[in-house]
């Protein structure tokens, strides 16, 4: 297996080259895959059948410049910032292999720092608490499966950002597993010697040297699909939004059907539901203080 030490923090950079890898790179027979390690800047990223409305606050995300994006693989939404070490295998398989397949060695690399570190289901967990969230996806032959490491991360970020709405909201999207997250970075161990650890462990190839075309292929990519609003939130599967003075349905991110103070508000209908959006119109309709009420109750 390869490595490539990714330079991008772009969040919708990273995630197109995982897919590049995983749809389009044509490994060799007696290729071992390669394996990615990334850090990417403050961002939430959820899983592909989820609804992006249901597991984060559109406010304090919008406040605190994180944005949000929808990865290839399913289950739950993570967080990533530059305290986070990211690791992918991409590689070609002849059985299918499973998360205890990925996890077990890099729970056995984490022992070797002294780290309490158990695998459980699609999780690494130390002292009970989770310091890896998992996934994979299969396509062409190849697996591809991918995980983060909490390591010196903004916990109280995480906490904020991704306050669960489910009580406003009902879908039949994946929801989130809440679990209690702790950091790794208080043994002493640095995201750097983290990477170098992976390589270690699971390359027994040299570096990876992408070309130009390449590059320019996942770039197109993350501006064609992961940087978009029609991936990371229309996606989003239909929901319903409801509460004391707001009723919202909406399809791929789009109102269906809107009633504030129990009227129907059709000129909410057929508009995305973004904050910048709604602001405008509920701002036409209400004065000041009832629209910003209004914004808060919808998006908060």
């Amino acid at each position: 297996m390869r490595y490539y030490l990714v330079p991008s923090s772009d969040p919708a950079f990273c995630l197109a080259l995982e897919e590049y890898f995983l749809s389009s790179y044509d490994f060799k027979n007696d290729d071992g895959g390669i394996m990615l390690l990334w850090k990417s800047s403050p961002s939430i990223i959820i899983g592909k059948f989820q609804n992006a409305y249901e597991e984060v606050s559109p406010l304090n995300c919008m406040r605190h410049n994180i944005c949000i994006y929808r990865r290839n693989t399913g289950g739950g939404a993570v967080y990533h910032d530059m305290g986070n070490l990211n690791f992918s295998f991409i590689r070609r398989y002849t059985e299918q292999p499973g998360y205890n397949d990925f996890l077990s060695p890099v729970a056995s690399m984490l022992s070797s720092f002294g780290i309490d570190a158990e695998v459980r289901d699609t999780m690494i967990l130390s002292e009970g608490k989770k310091i890896s969230g998992n996934a994979e996806a299969f396509s062409c032959g190849k697996v591809l499966h991918h995980g983060t490491l909490l390591v010196n991360a903004d916990l109280g970020e995480l906490s904020l950002l991704t306050g669960h709405r489910r009580d406003i909201i009902r879908s039949k999207a994946i929801k989130s597993n809440p679990y209690p997250v702790k950091n790794i970075g208080k043994a002493g161990i640095t995201t750097e010697e983290l990477k170098y650890s992976f390589i270690k462990q699971f390359a027994q190839e040299g570096e990876f040297l992408p070309n130009e075309d390449m590059l320019h292929e996942v770039s197109t990519l993350a501006n064609s699909k992961y940087d978009t609003w029609e991936w990371n939130w229309g996606r989003s599967p239909a929901f319903c939004l409801e509460n004391d003075h707001v009723f919202i349905e909406a399809r791929n991110g789009i109102t269906e059907h809107a009633a504030i103070f129990g009227d129907e508000t059709e000129a909410l209908k057929g508009q995305k539901l973004t904050i910048e959006g709604y602001k405008d119109i509920l701002s036409d309709l209400y004065d000041p203080r009832t629209a910003e009420i209004i914004l808060s109750e919808i998006f908060e």
